[in-house]
């Protein structure tokens, strides 16, 4: 008998297309063992045919010979030789009966794939299914933001033909209409998120202006499930009206927001600008009205206060805008083709600059890529220079002085810092100490373990006149006392309904009093006094009291949250 690894070698020196190993390692089994066989000369103990190629395959009963079940072709199987021809007739597609009558649906192993499939034993042959792969083409097409008609991009038809070559590509439309149905069915799941918790959710927006300079808005909800679990989702994006006023806005937001079922609102962020003030207005005045608002609405709108930090810096760079300008032009044109920004490269290349960070173009909303564009482009200053006489295209060049005045933004301690400090405080003063501050954003700080009230009082001192901290913390805690009451008051409802249901159930079942008069007078006695000290430390404490004039919490504070909020193994 040949052992397994003798039995292996012979069928791979048979043809260089040899079986995988984990094929010719399930055919050794048909092979009786020494402890199977007789040295009396009985027959030898038949072997379970455990390979899938059988079903495929009618083997002779008293020859050792077998016929394909599809074009009937005869093959020899005796117990030395393996089930390899018989796998390349199957499954490599050379049996024409067998891949016609299963055009599109098997998946055929190309020749240059068979000896690294032998080095996989966990390889199983499969069907090809044409809808899991239009499902995976799908998620490409989102995840990577391609167009719909990539699908009829020659070069990856060209490449997904020498993986499979029967392969049918669908069209653009077909890709658009899966892409909607895709984006369907996850709707359906965030809607059955929402449906389940019943957030009170925290609305943001944002906007931008297509290449055709149409304005668009996207709408964002930030809730906590019931696993704790904080989520951010975009639930509609959508063309902003012709006429963009608050009323417009409002009433888009109010039919998306009608459309996800979304009833209770927490907070609305936006930026400080007139139309912004009419659109908060407008769907304060609309939800109120059904109890949808927390504290009627007064706390429901809240400053970007990105934005407001953007605004204040940029006020601070004002004093020296000239020169930004100018560099943020410089910049600009080298990077306006790849071209440009090679010969730049070899003009800072002349000049000995070593390559480091590239060029970075500021953007004027994000308040802190300005300081950034003027990093990366400072060590390219006399690159600069030397385009400037050789480029005479370059129009507007940063002067020596726009180069001395950006290296003083970051370092210089001087008298240009100092006024431009002086403006920052001045937008500063206009967005917070001339307004007060959010009542939410400040009960937040209350609600934190490690801050409480005393944190509040602390920063207030920090922030505001003394005369004024008084009163500010008067009002922070008289609406997070209302706060409390009117979850309170949902709570005491919520478990009013439950007892009504429960009564009704129990109805029509009168209970028996068998108390004795002198009874009934002991336990109403004894009942008075647990009532007197429950309602003494009712009047004196309450779990809000607990809190917020309890001590902050000094603790590895993320780690005891990830913990408290975890959820139930």
């Amino acid at each position: 008998m040949y052992s397994r690894v003798s039995l292996w070698f012979a069928a791979a020196n048979l043809d260089k297309d040899f079986a995988p190993m984990s094929v010719v390692k399930n055919e050794c089994a048909m092979v009786a063992s020494p402890s199977e066989t007789s040295t009396g000369g009985k027959r030898k103990r038949e072997g379970k045919l455990r390979s899938k190629v059988w079903e495929h395959f009618t083997k002779h009963e008293n020859k050792p010979e077998c016929v394909c079940n599809h074009c009937e072709r005869v093959f020899s199987c005796k117990t030395n030789a393996g089930t390899t021809p018989l796998q390349r007739h199957i499954f490599w597609g050379r049996c024409a009966v067998y891949k016609k009558e299963n055009e599109g649906k098997v998946e055929t192993l190309p020749k240059n794939t068979k000896r690294s499939l032998g080095q996989d034993r966990n390889f199983v042959p499969r069907n090809f299914d044409e809808e899991c792969s239009l499902r995976d083409l799908t998620e490409l097409i989102i995840n990577w933001e391609l167009p719909f008609n990539f699908v009829e991009d020659p070069s990856f038809q060209k490449y997904i033909r020498g993986i499979y070559p029967t392969y049918k590509f669908p069209s653009w439309i077909t890709m658009r209409s899966d892409c909607m149905k895709r984006y369907e069915v996850e709707k359906n799941i965030l809607k059955d998120i929402l449906e389940h918790s019943k957030p009170r959710v925290c609305l943001t927006f944002d906007t931008w202006t297509s290449s055709k300079d149409l304005p668009y808005m996207a709408i964002r909800v930030h809730f906590i499930d019931k696993g704790w679990k904080l989520h951010k989702r975009i639930i509609n994006f959508v063309l902003v009206p012709v006429k963009e006023s608050g009323e417009n806005l409002a009433d888009v937001i109010i039919r998306c927001l009608l459309e996800w079922n979304i009833k209770k609102i927490c907070t609305i962020t936006l930026d400080n600008c007139t139309t912004n003030d009419v659109l908060a207005r407008t769907l304060s005045e609309h939800y109120s009205s059904r109890s949808s608002l927390l504290l009627q609405g007064c706390a429901v709108q809240v400053r970007c206060w990105g934005r407001i930090l953007n605004l204040i810096v940029q006020e601070g760079l004002d004093e020296i805008k000239d020169s930004i300008r100018r560099i943020r032009n410089a910049v600009k044109y080298v990077k306006m083709t790849p071209g440009k920004e090679f010969e730049f490269l070899q003009f800072a290349d002349q000049e000995g600059i070593p390559r480091g960070k590239m060029l970075a173009l500021d953007n004027y909303t994000q308040w802190n890529s300005t300081y950034k564009m003027l990093g990366s482009v400072l060590p390219y200053r006399w690159a600069y220079d030397r385009m400037r006489s050789c480029d005479r295209h370059f129009k507007d060049p940063p002067t020596p002085e726009d180069w001395e005045k950006a290296k003083i933004v970051p370092t210089d301690l001087g008298s240009l810092r100092g006024r431009m400090a002086l403006n920052m405080l001045e937008k500063f003063e206009k967005y917070w100490m001339e307004k007060e501050p959010n009542i939410l954003l400040s009960v937040a700080v209350v609600l934190d373990p490690r801050c409480k009230l005393k944190y509040l009082r602390f920063c207030y001192n920090k922030i505001y006149d003394s005369s004024l901290v008084g009163d500010l913390m008067d009002r922070v805690e008289g609406e997070l006392r209302k706060l409390f009451d009117e979850y309170m008051a949902e709570y005491e409802a919520s478990c009013c309904v439950e007892a009504t249901s429960n009564k009704s159930s129990d109805e029509g079942t009168p209970s028996v009093i068998s108390t004795s008069a002198f009874q009934l007078k002991m336990n109403s006695i004894e009942d008075f006094f647990k009532f007197s000290e429950e309602e003494d430390v009712f009047q004196s404490k309450t779990e809000l009291d607990d809190w917020i004039r309890g001590e902050p919490v000094q603790t590895d504070f993320e780690e005891e949250m990830d913990k408290a909020f975890s959820g139930p193994d």
